[in-house]
């Protein structure tokens, strides 16, 4: 019976993310309806595939991508409080997309997105280092160790944003 109650959860919850998904399609500053597109309207077929539709795509990929990424990392440090948020793998992003807009100002958008993500492997992989060595493997203390590295890190992101005056770009 329990996993009967699952399953129509997660149809529930998949039924949800379609129509809020549809939804979001028509949902922008410029009004673009259904009728308008079935009708061929120009304007109204080049928001949708220039801006909403992609738009759409990268924010479910990057849904997908995060819950991967957080169940990965809940698997090797065997504790379900763990996440890329709490394990500075976002921070090490970031710290690597600065390092990237420093060292490399003329690269393109794929460049800084593949250094970004090597540091990012790299934060994770020394993460697991620190939790692997500590003794003490508390529940809460696997996230906590993951938060202070990352904010170690965002610290020094900050840092050196602020003296190479790269906090706009950085946000960005």
């Amino acid at each position: 019976m329990n996993t009967i109650k699952k399953h129509i959860s997660t149809i529930a919850l998949f039924g949800l993310l379609l129509v809020l998904s549809v939804w979001s399609l028509f949902v922008g500053v410029l009004d673009v309806d259904p009728l308008g597109l079935l009708q061929g309207n120009g304007e109204h077929l080049e928001v949708f595939l220039i801006s909403r539709l992609p738009r759409l795509l990268a924010i479910l990929c990057t849904g997908i991508g995060m819950s991967v990424a957080g169940l990965i990392m809940q698997q090797l440090c065997m504790n379900k409080f763990v996440s890329p948020t709490t394990g500075a793998t976002i921070s090490s992003a970031q710290f690597g997309i600065l390092l990237a807009l420093l060292f490399m100002p003329g690269s393109t958008l794929w460049g800084r997105a593949v250094f970004s993500f090597v540091f990012a492997v790299l934060g994770t992989w020394i993460f697991v280092w620190f939790i692997q060595r500590i003794q003490f493997k508390d529940v809460v203390m696997v996230p906590l160790v993951g938060i202070m590295f990352g904010n170690v890190i965002g610290g020094v992101t900050n840092y050196l944003a602020y003296k190479y005056e790269m906090t706009q770009a950085l946000s960005t």
